[in-house]
């Protein structure tokens, strides 16, 4: 095992994305070195799955995988157990979890893994005869929306329907067998039974078409009801079964309505909250509309002040040139007033000339005429 087995129990699923890393997935990738395209990747997975409420009981080592070409290589594993619900009880199924090489763009390759006195269950739909299952998820993976936490709930689900193992006691035949399958499918986890784990779990663990191993696994007690069965006639099995099963049906149908209960306080109570979270939004909606009103109108006010302040101005230009103008007119005018002035006093003056002249001429006129009369 690539760290201590003290594991702690995550109470959410991690999201395939999250930046989540686990140090027994750092260990184990640096001792495998090279052996993924994208180890980052690899990391984020396998710790998204460690840290999830589904990946509780597993933990990461370093194993031998065979593929079908007779090639082999150490690869990550995710070695443990997974929950199932079978008739009101939840048990362990063991599992491995093999990481490719190729991994993300090739899909992980899951085990079942029998502990004593556990067999596979024979034509199962899901798990062959070696323990490898095939799921529809498995069969269209990719890479970029599919992960392990997806696949760990997918395999829960399936062999909650139909589980893979069985137990046989001792002794027993394969009748008795087959009818313990129908109450004991896995490892219960309930407070009628015991699982213990080993706390050394092979490096090298081998997946090829014996993938039965049963060294360092889990040992199993089945329930009461039906441990006892190798010791009952096959009337009182039966009666012990056909009981079992009408008192797991009742326990069903208490659960099923407390379920429903559940169901209907949980969407009275998603009501309440949606209908909270409407008149949020409403008021929301309202306060916002006051803000924006508000705001606008400011900045309409704000434009206008400025329209009027770029109209006072533009008009006071207008005033001052006007003023200018008239100015300037009334300054021609007088220019014009004065030079007709000067112009008329010259002629006055011309004509005064023109007056002394002629009386100048006059004058020796008379004077010519004395001397001519005397």
């Amino acid at each position: 095992v690539c760290s201590n087995n003290s594991t702690a129990a995550a109470t959410t699923t991690t999201h395939q994305h999250q930046m989540v890393h686990d140090p027994r997935v750092t260990t184990c990738l640096a001792r495998l070195g090279g052996v993924y395209r994208d180890p980052a990747r690899v990391d984020r997975d396998a710790s998204s799955v460690l840290k999830s409420s589904v990946g509780t009981h597993l933990v990461p080592i370093v194993a031998e995988m065979f593929e079908n070409n007779g090639s082999r290589s150490n690869v990550l594993v995710l070695q443990g157990t997974i929950a199932i619900h079978f008739r009101a009880n939840t048990y362990q199924i063991l599992m491995d979890v093999y990481l490719p090489n190729g991994y993300p763009n090739r899909p992980p390759v899951p085990y079942v893994r029998l502990a004593p006195n556990m067999y596979l269950k024979e034509n199962h739909r899901h798990v062959g005869s070696d323990g490898k299952v095939y799921l529809p998820y498995l069969h269209e993976w990719r890479s970029h929306s599919h992960n392990l936490v997806e696949l760990i709930v997918a395999m829960s689900s399936v062999f909650s329907a139909e589980p893979p193992v069985f137990t046989k006691r001792p002794g027993q035949g394969d009748s008795a067998a087959q009818s313990a399958s129908v109450q004991a499918t896995a490892i219960p986890t309930n407070g009628n039974s015991t699982t213990t784990q080993s706390n050394n779990i092979s490096d090298n663990s081998n997946n090829n078409n014996n993938h039965s191993r049963t060294n360092n696994s889990s040992a199993t007690v089945t329930p009461s009801q039906v441990a006892s069965g190798a010791m009952m006639s096959d009337a009182e099995a039966i009666a012990a079964v056909q009981a079992q099963e009408a008192q797991e049906e009742r326990r069903r149908i208490e659960e099923e309505r407390k379920r429903l209960e559940e169901e209907r306080k949980r969407a009275a109570d998603q009501e309440r909250k949606a209908q909270e979270q409407r008149d949020w939004e409403q008021r929301r909606t309202e306060q916002l509309r006051v803000q924006v009103t508000a705001k606008v109108r400011q900045q309409v006010q704000e434009e206008a002040r400025k329209v009027q302040l770029y109209i006072n101005q533009d008009l006071a230009r207008n005033v001052r040139k006007m003023e200018l103008a008239k100015e300037q007119k009334i300054l021609r005018a007088k220019e014009q007033l004065q030079q007709q002035r000067q112009e008329l006093q010259q002629q006055v003056a011309i004509a005064e000339e023109a007056t002394e002249d002629a009386k100048a001429w006059i004058q020796q006129a008379k004077e010519q005429k004395e001397r001519s009369n005397g």
